[in-house]
Protein backbone atom coordinates (compact mmCIF):
# COMPACT_ATOMS: atom_id res chain seq x y z
CA UNK A 1 0.00 0.00 0.00
CA UNK A 2 1.34 3.43 -0.93
CA UNK A 3 0.60 6.84 0.47
CA UNK A 4 1.08 9.86 -1.82
CA UNK A 5 2.86 12.85 -0.38
CA UNK A 6 1.19 16.19 -1.01
CA UNK A 7 3.71 18.76 -2.26
CA UNK A 8 6.63 18.97 0.14
CA UNK A 9 10.01 20.53 -0.27
CA UNK A 10 12.74 21.19 2.18
CA UNK A 11 15.16 19.29 4.19
CA UNK A 12 15.13 16.84 6.93
CA UNK A 13 16.60 15.21 9.76
CA UNK A 14 16.48 12.51 12.24
CA UNK A 15 18.92 10.05 13.65
CA UNK A 16 17.57 6.53 13.45
CA UNK A 17 18.74 4.82 16.64
CA UNK A 18 16.64 1.71 16.12
CA UNK A 19 18.04 0.61 12.78
CA UNK A 20 21.55 -0.58 12.04
CA UNK A 21 21.09 -1.24 8.31
CA UNK A 22 22.43 1.38 5.90
CA UNK A 23 20.25 3.28 3.46
CA UNK A 24 20.47 1.65 0.05
CA UNK A 25 20.08 3.73 -3.11
CA UNK A 26 18.43 2.34 -6.22
CA UNK A 27 19.64 -1.24 -5.77
CA UNK A 28 18.64 -3.83 -4.96
CA UNK A 29 14.90 -3.50 -5.62
CA UNK A 30 12.89 -2.77 -2.47
CA UNK A 31 11.72 -5.83 -0.47
CA UNK A 32 8.15 -6.99 -0.95
CA UNK A 33 5.82 -8.49 1.60
CA UNK A 34 5.65 -12.25 1.18
CA UNK A 35 2.13 -13.39 0.17
CA UNK A 36 1.94 -15.60 3.28
CA UNK A 37 2.69 -12.58 5.50
CA UNK A 38 0.24 -10.42 3.54
CA UNK A 39 -2.40 -12.90 4.71
CA UNK A 40 -1.74 -12.11 8.38
CA UNK A 41 -0.74 -8.41 8.35
CA UNK A 42 -2.45 -5.66 6.41
CA UNK A 43 -0.80 -2.29 5.73
CA UNK A 44 -3.37 0.29 6.79
CA UNK A 45 -1.39 3.49 6.32
CA UNK A 46 1.99 4.85 5.21
CA UNK A 47 2.27 8.59 5.87
CA UNK A 48 5.11 10.85 4.80
CA UNK A 49 5.79 13.83 7.03
CA UNK A 50 7.40 17.18 6.32
CA UNK A 51 11.12 17.10 5.39
CA UNK A 52 13.55 18.19 8.07
CA UNK A 53 17.24 19.06 8.20
CA UNK A 54 19.69 18.21 10.97
CA UNK A 55 23.49 18.48 10.76
CA UNK A 56 23.22 19.05 7.05
CA UNK A 57 21.36 15.79 6.40
CA UNK A 58 17.80 15.74 5.19
CA UNK A 59 15.20 13.08 5.93
CA UNK A 60 11.46 12.65 5.64
CA UNK A 61 9.72 10.99 8.63
CA UNK A 62 7.49 8.03 7.85
CA UNK A 63 4.62 6.74 9.99
CA UNK A 64 3.22 3.29 9.28
CA UNK A 65 0.17 1.47 10.58
CA UNK A 66 -0.20 -2.30 10.34
CA UNK A 67 -3.23 -4.39 11.29
CA UNK A 68 -3.06 -7.95 12.57
CA UNK A 69 -5.58 -9.83 10.44
CA UNK A 70 -4.49 -13.27 11.69
CA UNK A 71 -6.06 -15.33 14.47
CA UNK A 72 -2.95 -15.15 16.70
CA UNK A 73 -1.12 -12.45 18.64
CA UNK A 74 2.13 -11.32 17.04
CA UNK A 75 5.15 -11.03 19.34
CA UNK A 76 7.78 -9.83 16.85
CA UNK A 77 8.01 -8.48 13.32
CA UNK A 78 10.49 -7.01 10.87
CA UNK A 79 9.78 -4.56 8.09
CA UNK A 80 11.50 -2.14 5.75
CA UNK A 81 10.36 1.19 4.36
CA UNK A 82 11.07 2.36 0.81
CA UNK A 83 10.44 5.60 -1.01
CA UNK A 84 9.98 6.41 -4.69
CA UNK A 85 11.35 9.71 -6.03
CA UNK A 86 10.40 11.92 -8.96
CA UNK A 87 13.50 10.90 -10.92
CA UNK A 88 12.41 7.25 -10.83
CA UNK A 89 14.86 6.16 -8.13
CA UNK A 90 13.86 4.07 -5.13
CA UNK A 91 15.60 4.10 -1.75
CA UNK A 92 15.05 1.61 1.04
CA UNK A 93 15.59 2.29 4.71
CA UNK A 94 17.05 -0.94 5.98
CA UNK A 95 15.26 -3.42 8.17
CA UNK A 96 13.47 -2.58 11.41
CA UNK A 97 13.12 -5.31 14.00
CA UNK A 98 10.50 -5.02 16.75
CA UNK A 99 10.17 -7.60 19.53
CA UNK A 100 7.18 -6.92 21.76
CA UNK A 101 7.90 -9.36 24.59
CA UNK A 102 9.45 -6.89 27.03
CA UNK A 103 6.89 -4.18 26.31
CA UNK A 104 4.05 -6.65 26.70
CA UNK A 105 5.23 -7.78 30.11
CA UNK A 106 5.90 -4.22 31.30
CA UNK A 107 2.38 -3.14 30.41
CA UNK A 108 0.87 -6.27 31.93
CA UNK A 109 2.58 -5.55 35.27
CA UNK A 110 2.15 -1.79 35.38
CA UNK A 111 -1.21 -1.22 33.70
CA UNK A 112 -3.41 -3.88 35.26
CA UNK A 113 -6.61 -1.92 34.61
CA UNK A 114 -6.41 -2.16 30.82
CA UNK A 115 -5.07 -4.55 28.17
CA UNK A 116 -1.37 -4.15 27.34
CA UNK A 117 -1.24 -1.76 24.41
CA UNK A 118 1.93 -3.21 22.94
CA UNK A 119 0.65 -6.73 22.42
CA UNK A 120 -0.21 -7.01 18.73
CA UNK A 121 -3.40 -9.02 19.05
CA UNK A 122 -5.81 -10.12 16.29
CA UNK A 123 -7.55 -7.03 14.96
CA UNK A 124 -5.14 -4.60 16.64
CA UNK A 125 -3.28 -1.77 14.95
CA UNK A 126 0.48 -1.42 15.30
CA UNK A 127 1.83 2.10 14.75
CA UNK A 128 5.52 2.83 14.22
CA UNK A 129 6.84 6.40 13.89
CA UNK A 130 10.59 5.83 14.21
CA UNK A 131 11.31 5.59 10.48
CA UNK A 132 12.68 8.04 7.95
CA UNK A 133 13.69 8.20 4.31
CA UNK A 134 16.51 10.34 2.89
CA UNK A 135 15.96 13.25 0.57
CA UNK A 136 16.67 12.50 -3.05
CA UNK A 137 18.62 14.40 -5.72
CA UNK A 138 18.46 18.13 -5.20
CA UNK A 139 17.01 17.60 -1.72
CA UNK A 140 13.79 16.32 -3.26
CA UNK A 141 11.33 14.48 -1.02
CA UNK A 142 9.99 11.06 -1.99
CA UNK A 143 6.69 11.25 -3.84
CA UNK A 144 5.39 8.02 -2.28
CA UNK A 145 6.37 5.44 0.30
CA UNK A 146 5.73 1.76 0.84
CA UNK A 147 6.36 -0.76 3.61
CA UNK A 148 7.27 -4.44 3.26
CA UNK A 149 6.79 -6.77 6.22
CA UNK A 150 9.45 -9.45 5.91
CA UNK A 151 9.23 -11.47 9.15
CA UNK A 152 6.49 -12.26 11.66
CA UNK A 153 6.75 -14.28 14.90
CA UNK A 154 3.55 -15.34 16.68
CA UNK A 155 2.73 -15.95 20.34
CA UNK A 156 2.93 -19.72 19.81
CA UNK A 157 6.54 -19.26 18.52
CA UNK A 158 5.64 -20.14 14.94
CA UNK A 159 6.91 -17.69 12.34
CA UNK A 160 6.74 -16.57 8.72
CA UNK A 161 9.51 -15.02 6.65
CA UNK A 162 13.28 -15.25 6.23
CA UNK A 163 14.56 -18.25 8.26
CA UNK A 164 17.86 -16.48 9.00
CA UNK A 165 16.06 -13.44 10.39
CA UNK A 166 13.71 -15.64 12.41
CA UNK A 167 16.70 -17.41 13.95
CA UNK A 168 18.25 -14.04 14.81
CA UNK A 169 15.10 -12.94 16.62
CA UNK A 170 15.12 -16.05 18.79
CA UNK A 171 18.89 -15.74 19.33
CA UNK A 172 18.34 -12.17 20.45
CA UNK A 173 15.83 -13.36 23.01
CA UNK A 174 18.41 -15.82 24.30
CA UNK A 175 20.91 -12.96 24.68
CA UNK A 176 18.25 -10.88 26.45
CA UNK A 177 17.59 -13.79 28.81
CA UNK A 178 21.30 -13.90 29.72
CA UNK A 179 21.28 -10.16 30.41
CA UNK A 180 18.12 -10.43 32.51
CA UNK A 181 19.60 -13.31 34.52
CA UNK A 182 22.64 -11.10 35.23
CA UNK A 183 20.37 -8.31 36.47
CA UNK A 184 18.51 -10.76 38.73
CA UNK A 185 21.73 -12.19 40.18
CA UNK A 186 22.98 -8.67 40.87
CA UNK A 187 19.76 -7.51 42.54
CA UNK A 188 19.67 -10.57 44.76
CA UNK A 189 23.22 -9.84 45.95
CA UNK A 190 22.55 -6.14 46.40
CA UNK A 191 19.44 -6.79 48.49
CA UNK A 192 21.63 -8.63 51.02
CA UNK A 193 24.10 -5.76 51.32
CA UNK A 194 23.98 -3.33 54.30
CA UNK A 195 24.13 -0.38 51.87
CA UNK A 196 22.27 -1.30 48.65
CA UNK A 197 23.08 1.96 46.88
CA UNK A 198 26.83 1.54 47.44
CA UNK A 199 26.65 -2.15 46.50
CA UNK A 200 24.77 -1.31 43.30
CA UNK A 201 27.37 1.26 42.27
CA UNK A 202 30.20 -1.22 42.85
CA UNK A 203 28.35 -3.92 40.90
CA UNK A 204 27.66 -1.61 37.98
CA UNK A 205 31.30 -0.61 37.75
CA UNK A 206 32.47 -4.23 37.93
CA UNK A 207 30.10 -5.26 35.12
CA UNK A 208 31.16 -2.39 32.87
CA UNK A 209 34.81 -3.26 33.53
CA UNK A 210 34.18 -6.89 32.59
CA UNK A 211 35.08 -8.28 36.00
CA UNK A 212 31.90 -10.35 36.52
CA UNK A 213 32.05 -13.80 34.87
CA UNK A 214 29.07 -14.80 32.75
CA UNK A 215 27.47 -18.15 32.07
CA UNK A 216 29.12 -18.65 28.66
CA UNK A 217 32.74 -18.28 29.67
CA UNK A 218 32.79 -14.57 28.88
CA UNK A 219 32.18 -11.54 31.14
CA UNK A 220 28.58 -10.60 31.86
CA UNK A 221 27.16 -8.62 28.96
CA UNK A 222 29.84 -9.64 26.47
CA UNK A 223 29.21 -12.09 23.63
CA UNK A 224 32.00 -12.61 21.10
CA UNK A 225 31.76 -15.24 18.35
CA UNK A 226 34.52 -16.51 16.09
CA UNK A 227 34.64 -18.50 12.87
CA UNK A 228 36.54 -21.77 12.36
CA UNK A 229 39.79 -19.89 11.75
CA UNK A 230 39.54 -17.96 15.02
CA UNK A 231 38.59 -14.70 13.34
CA UNK A 232 36.10 -12.58 15.26
CA UNK A 233 32.85 -12.39 13.33
CA UNK A 234 30.52 -10.75 15.83
CA UNK A 235 30.65 -8.91 19.12
CA UNK A 236 27.82 -7.89 21.39
CA UNK A 237 28.44 -5.82 24.52
CA UNK A 238 25.39 -5.05 26.66
CA UNK A 239 27.28 -4.38 29.89
CA UNK A 240 26.30 -0.71 29.91
CA UNK A 241 22.63 -1.59 29.52
CA UNK A 242 22.78 -4.22 32.29
CA UNK A 243 24.41 -1.65 34.58
CA UNK A 244 21.68 0.85 33.72
CA UNK A 245 18.95 -1.64 34.63
CA UNK A 246 20.63 -2.25 37.99
CA UNK A 247 21.01 1.49 38.54
CA UNK A 248 17.34 2.12 37.83
CA UNK A 249 16.24 -0.78 40.05
CA UNK A 250 18.34 0.29 43.05
CA UNK A 251 19.72 3.80 42.89
CA UNK A 252 16.67 4.98 40.95
CA UNK A 253 14.49 4.14 43.97
CA UNK A 254 17.00 5.39 46.52
CA UNK A 255 17.78 1.91 47.79
CA UNK A 256 14.18 1.37 48.95
CA UNK A 257 14.15 -2.39 49.49
CA UNK A 258 10.42 -2.72 48.94
CA UNK A 259 10.67 -1.08 45.52
CA UNK A 260 13.82 -3.05 44.76
CA UNK A 261 11.82 -6.24 45.34
CA UNK A 262 9.17 -5.00 42.92
CA UNK A 263 11.85 -4.47 40.29
CA UNK A 264 13.35 -7.88 41.03
CA UNK A 265 9.94 -9.51 40.54
CA UNK A 266 9.57 -7.74 37.20
CA UNK A 267 12.97 -8.99 36.01
CA UNK A 268 12.14 -12.54 37.13
CA UNK A 269 8.88 -12.52 35.17
CA UNK A 270 10.63 -11.08 32.15
CA UNK A 271 13.22 -13.87 32.30
CA UNK A 272 10.49 -16.52 32.50
CA UNK A 273 8.75 -15.00 29.47
CA UNK A 274 11.98 -14.80 27.47
CA UNK A 275 12.90 -18.40 28.28
CA UNK A 276 9.46 -19.53 27.18
CA UNK A 277 9.77 -17.74 23.84
CA UNK A 278 13.42 -18.05 22.83
CA UNK A 279 13.06 -21.24 20.81
CA UNK A 280 10.99 -21.54 17.66
CA UNK A 281 7.76 -23.49 17.86
CA UNK A 282 7.07 -26.53 15.76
Amino acid sequence: MRKRLPFAAGMAAVALGCCSAALAEQAPPPPRTDPAIAGVIAVEKVDLGEPRLTDGRGTVPVTIQLRNISQKAIYALEFSVSGAYADGSVRTNGRFSVDLLGSYLFDTLHYETRPPYQLFRPGDLFTEKGNALPLGPGNSAPVSADVAVTTVVFEDRTALGDPERINRIFAGRSDDADDTAAVIDSLQLILKAPDPVKAALEREQAIIAGRIPGKRGQPVGLRVTYDATGRQVAKRDSSQMIALRIRNAVRGVGGDRRLMLVNLAFEQQLLALLEKHMEAGR
